[in-house]
């Protein structure tokens, strides 16, 4: 039956008082009540080695006090480090809150836009191909082309000439810087 689990309070069993007095580890209450009348030579000892000590730290605080009266001012300081790293931060997070521009996607869009205008020189000249392979068995048909068909050919038209005149202007200029 001591083997089973005991539900509720369990409070630790008293230990048996040993038969011999000098025997035993523990302090009682009965041996300390004989033993107070008389003063422990080691207790004053320590209560003078504590004011001793007590009184050289007071000196050393008095001493640092009077070189820097701040010197002890760790809220203040500990508060400023605060205060700085704070403003730190709410700069740090008004940067990044700007709107920065990207690194690479602009020359990812050219790129890309580059791209498309070079495929949709491609398949222009494919159809152009295209026409004159078939060539007079549609020649009495009329030829129909949206308004905005001909705007973008016109606006292609005339982004090719502009390429054009920019890569002359830039072999002019790498000539230039060679011959100087």
């Amino acid at each position: 039956m001591t083997d089973k689990k005991q539900w509720g309070l369990q409070l630790p069993k008293s230990k048996l008082k040993s038969a011999f007095n000098a025997d035993s580890d523990e302090d009682d209450d009965s041996s300390n009540s004989n033993n107070s009348n008389k003063p422990s030579t080691t207790n004053t000892l320590k209560d003078y080695i504590k004011n001793k000590e007590n009184t050289q730290i007071e000196k050393t605080y008095k001493d640092a006090l009077l070189e820097d009266p701040t010197a002890f001012d760790y809220d203040d300081v500990y508060d400023s480090m605060k205060k700085e790293n704070k403003a730190k931060q709410q700069q740090a997070f008004e940067e990044r809150s700007t709107k920065k521009d990207s690194r690479y996607i602009g020359a990812l869009m050219d790129h890309a836009n580059k791209k498309k205008k070079e495929f949709d020189r491609f398949k222009e000249r494919q159809i152009q191909k295209e026409r004159e392979s078939e060539g007079d068995m549609y020649k009495d048909k009329d030829v129909v082309m949206s308004a905005s068909y001909k705007r973008k050919l016109e606006q292609d038209k005339l982004e090719r000439e502009k390429e054009e005149q920019l890569e002359k202007e830039r072999r002019i200029q790498i000539t230039k810087e060679f011959i100087l």
